[in-house]
């Protein structure tokens, strides 16, 4: 990377042990990872509309693809889903089905074969549809079984479980504030920030919505509290992105080369980064995360 001179004067005076704190600042803030459930391969208004958002405020996102979507979309919806930029927009595994009964889930009080099958049905669609290998796990509304544990473990691929059974071996995201009062109304965001307040030293956040059921009144909502989180300090992050950063950052070394180029270093790291710093270099230009128009 090249820095102009004032920024890389600025950064010469970091101790070399501490240049990657600074330099990816960014990248050590807190996390609010949106968890937006629900989501179809078929082209959907409401859907087209939340990624327009999300596109537009440089947000990051985990998308809960109901799998078996992908069989009724046609070559446009196909074409939209593989433009996605795979570092801001994340599908992860919401089902094959999203079977939701009130004595029975998809997850929950079925057998360990019919569980197995729907992840392997549901990872073949999507690797094959959109040449994509899901990394994380929701349960439809969240409901799963102690099979559940024993399904996923079939899937080495998968890392990541939304809400999941502690000591399952997977990387699990709790549930942490309610950024929908009920399914499909977003959170008033003065109660937001109420709410907030018992989460504030959490490391992630993890916000759940429903994008489909949204009225357009629901976004300026939305908005509120996507810009009191920029506030806290809270960067937004997928789900793989941020468990796959929780791996590497300390895997990273920074070197000077001149006076105004490092060498970033990612040999020992296992996973791709979208690497966002504090200043921007002069030969990249990284996403810009959450800045509101």
């Amino acid at each position: 990377m090249v820095f102009s001179d004032s920024v890389a004067a600025f950064y010469r005076f970091i101790p070399a042990d501490s240049l990657i704190y600074v330099m990816l600042q960014p990248m050590f803030k807190p996390a609010a990872i949106i968890k937006a459930d629900d989501f179809v391969g078929t082209r959907h208004k409401k859907w087209d509309t939340f990624l327009a958002f999300v596109a537009k405020k440089k947000l990051r996102v985990g998308l809960g693809l109901i799998a078996n979507s992908l069989i009724y979309a046609d070559d446009d919806a196909i074409k939209q889903l593989k433009s996605l930029n795979t570092f801001q927009f994340e599908f992860f595994l919401h089902g094959w089905d999203h079977r939701v009964e009130d004595d029975i889930a998809e997850f929950q009080g079925t057998s360990l074969r019919e569980q197995i099958d729907h992840l392997q049905w549901s990872m073949d669609i999507i690797k094959n549809t959109l040449n994509y290998t899901p990394h994380t796990f929701g349960a439809p509304a969240n409901r799963y079984d102690s099979l559940t544990t024993l399904a996923l473990r079939q899937f080495p691929e998968i890392k990541i479980w939304f809400f999941g059974q502690p000591y399952s071996g997977l990387f699990i995201l709790p549930h942490t504030v309610d950024a929908e009062s009920a399914r499909g109304l977003v959170t008033d965001p003065d109660q937001f920030a109420f709410q907030y307040q018992h989460y504030k030293d959490e490391a992630a956040i993890v916000l759940e919505v429903h994008p489909q059921l949204w009225e357009e009144s629901q976004y300026e909502r939305f908005q509120d509290i996507m810009l009191y989180l920029l506030k806290e300090g809270r960067r937004f992050v997928t789900p793989f992105g941020y468990f796959a950063w929780k791996e590497d950052k300390n895997k990273i070394r920074l070197s000077w080369t001149n006076e105004t180029a490092v060498i970033i270093d990612c040999t020992d790291c296992q996973y791709a980064h979208d690497l966002v710093f504090l200043f921007k270099p002069e030969d990249m230009y990284p996403i810009e995360i959450g800045i509101p128009d």
